[in-house]
């Protein structure tokens, strides 16, 4: 029977650890073992000599940790007490200005934002984007911050603080179970003097929703303001995911002073061109590309084929490349992938992509 079978085999392979430990016994290697190796090694002695399979090529086990999840933020600041004086100052756009590097895995070029905070009373900051945004936090001599809540879709870090001071940084990128808000226009501010409450006991004194350029300076003193100052400890450059490509135009330039990418030169715009028209003969059910004579034009010459790269911001892909982040409005571009040069990763965002290896050839706004 399959039991007995089983039995027996458990018997045997029990008999057969006994009888080694017997010989071991006979020839005083237990007492040996327990004098020079102590217990633990001893009973690793003893399994290697029934099992000797288990020593031999055996090397150190060594692996890769996975990303450790982003840690969830608390929603309120633990036993803080804000003077009774305290104003509640909030300020915020969508985005600030650019800053050319990611801070984040999100593919989203950093945001920067200056606050310069000048009052006569402790100051505690709501700031609010959209976008990744690092806030750099100033202030005049005698100004106090006592805390600072910045909240966005994307992930937000503040600068500029002594290490005493507070913050709290939650967004939906880091998995708030505090949910997360940005601060706009005009409309939308509802939910300011809630939070404020909830954090500090009290309502916003003004918000600051105007900023230029990522500037916004809070003057909430009759005082004149003086110098601004900032502490070392923690710089905006301090914040850059150096794993990621800088972001627009600077990800572009890293790009071509690597070797990984270079501009399009009219040799290239002739050799795609030569490329769509055989394309176009290929399509046409005479072999030949399906366009009527143009009057004035030489027969014997070629139709004109429009394809869609030029020379300015065009680059050619030349080996593995990650397109940079911010690819946008005036910082797209066009790329050229010739065939046998892998597909590039990451978002192109407004930016076409000639890839010669593809079918469909071309993606983006100047494809027809």
């Amino acid at each position: 029977m399959p039991g007995r079978n089983k039995v027996a085999v458990s018997a045997c392979a029990l008999t057969d650890v006994k009888t080694t430990i017997g010989q071991m016994m006979e020839k005083k290697l237990i007492r040996r073992s327990l004098g020079k190796l102590g217990r633990t090694n001893f009973a690793l002695t003893v399994l290697l000599t029934v099992f000797p399979s288990w020593g031999q090529s055996l090397v150190p086990f060594q692996y890769e940790p996975g990303r450790a999840p982003a840690q969830p933020q608390p929603c309120t600041f633990t036993g803080l007490q804000v003077p009774q004086d305290t104003i509640v100052l909030a300020a915020g756009s969508y985005s600030g200005r650019k800053a050319a590097f990611q801070i984040d895995q999100s593919g989203h070029e950093a945001t920067q934002f200056d606050i310069a905070v000048h009052a006569d009373k402790p100051v505690a900051l709501i700031l609010g984007a959209y976008e990744p945004s690092i806030w750099n936090i100033g202030w005049t001599r005698g100004t106090r911050i006592v805390a600072v809540y910045a909240t966005g879709y994307h992930l937000q870090v503040v600068a500029g603080l002594p290490k005493d001071i507070p913050v709290l940084t939650p967004s939906y990128e880091n998995k708030s179970s505090c949910g997360y808000a940005y601060i706009g226009g005009d409309s939308g501010l509802g939910w300011l003097n809630p939070k404020a409450r909830a954090l500090f006991g009290r309502d916003v004194t003004r918000v600051y929703n105007k900023p230029q350029n990522g500037v916004v300076e809070m003057n909430e003193s009759s005082q004149p303001k003086g110098d601004f100052v900032t502490s070392s400890n923690s710089p905006p450059s301090s914040f850059r995911d150096t794993k990621a490509p800088l972001a627009g135009t600077a990800g572009l330039e890293e790009a071509v002073s690597k070797g990984i990418i270079r501009p399009v030169t009219a040799a290239d715009i002739e050799m795609v061109r030569s490329v769509y028209r055989e394309r176009a003969a290929k399509a046409s059910a005479t072999g030949k590309i399906d366009i009527p004579p143009i009057a004035g034009n030489d027969v014997n010459n070629p139709p004109p084929i429009n394809v869609p790269i030029g020379l300015n911001r065009s680059y050619v892909v030349l080996k593995q490349f990650t397109y940079p982040a911010g690819l946008y409005g005036g910082n797209l571009a066009t790329f050229l992938v010739p065939k046998g040069v892998p597909k590039p990763t990451g978002n192109p965002g407004h930016s076409t992509v000639v890839n010669l290896s593809d079918d469909s050839h071309c993606a983006g706004p100047l494809c027809r």
